[in-house]
């Protein structure tokens, strides 16, 4: 089938585990804030073959890793406490926190069912598979594990720049590096392309990962359908905090996230320019995403690139 035919597929497939599970009323309030699904696009994109054409399994494993995904963002919002998710209600506010919860792990849960029925799926080889089932349980560990570094170092205004990008390595690049690992591996890609495939969509994901949390500093609340300032209200230091502090230390003096003064901070850290050293950095992660695929055939590295393109600053 075509990438368009494909996404068709997968907002079907993601649709139908949505409202038709054992927790539908829940579940199905999640149609209502449905994301972009950039990953999972990612995951089509480089499963393309030379045809140009998506094998018909592929969508379910994007589906999977959407689900996976929204299980993540469900329980962030509970641990952040927020009151909107992409312009409704986020599910603990809708619902309530234990609910919440046990939704979450059920997302898990037909994430894993769904890519257990692809195993068995394609023509019993569940070999083929082996490399992708444990890339997703990889990849899953390590959003936990960048959440938990986060979520350790709220308030912290020493937290240097490696645990930083250690941090979003595994909260976001993770799932951005299993997309494409595993759309290049259904795709039929050979050993050294997956790598390729793969590295870019661990770039892919730094570079997602520091522009959204430059929407912290940059949107309105209009743009980004959430309160803004947010993370700085809540003590988490992203990168433009980060860079202004390198830049201008005595900023520490003005830091107090337990009064919330978190306007002076943000003119402080746009005075100093650490917004447009943050651009820089996520300049430079699209550059290294556009590098590791330029061995690739021209059509396949032109359609990753296009997945990419949304974020070029």
């Amino acid at each position: 089938m075509s990438i368009e035919e494909a996404i068709k597929e997968t907002d079907l497939e993601i649709k139908k585990a949505l409202e038709h599970s054992a927790l539908k009323e829940v579940t199905g309030f999640l149609t209502k804030s449905k994301g972009k699904g950039v990953r999972a696009k990612l995951m089509l994109i480089a499963s393309v073959d030379e045809k140009d054409q998506v094998q018909e399994d592929v969508p379910r494993a994007a589906a999977a890793l959407e689900l996976m995904h929204m299980a993540t963002l469900v329980h962030d919002d509970i641990i952040d406490n927020a009151e909107m998710r992409r312009g409704v209600p986020a599910l603990h506010k809708q619902f309530d926190a234990k609910t919440a919860v046990l939704c979450g792990d059920y997302l898990l849960a037909i994430s894993l069912s769904m890519l257990a029925d692809l195993d068995a799926e394609r023509l019993g080889n569940v070999s083929e598979y082996r490399p992708i089932a444990r890339e997703f349980s990889h990849a899953l560990a390590s959003v936990c594990k960048g959440e938990y570094i986060q979520n350790t170092n709220i308030g912290n205004i020493d937290l240097d720049l490696f645990t930083y990008l250690k941090i979003i390595s595994g909260k976001t690049a993770a799932l951005f590096y299993i997309a494409a690992y595993a759309g290049a591996i259904l795709g039929g890609e050979n050993i050294k392309n997956i790598k390729k495939i793969g590295q870019f969509g661990r770039n892919f994901g730094m570079a997602f990962q520091i522009a959204d949390d430059l929407k912290d500093y940059t949107w309105s609340e209009e743009e980004a359908k959430k309160p803004v300032l947010n993370d700085l209200r809540n003590g988490i230091v992203t990168l433009p905090l980060i860079l202004a502090l390198k830049k201008s230390p005595n900023l520490r003096e003005i830091i107090d996230f337990k009064t919330l003064a978190v306007n002076s901070i943000y003119e402080k850290v746009k005075a100093v320019n650490g917004t447009d050293d943050a651009i820089e950095v996520v300049r430079r992660y699209y550059s290294k995403a556009e590098r590791s695929i330029e061995k690739l055939s021209p059509v396949k590295k032109e359609k990753l690139l296009t997945v990419l393109e949304p974020i070029k600053c």
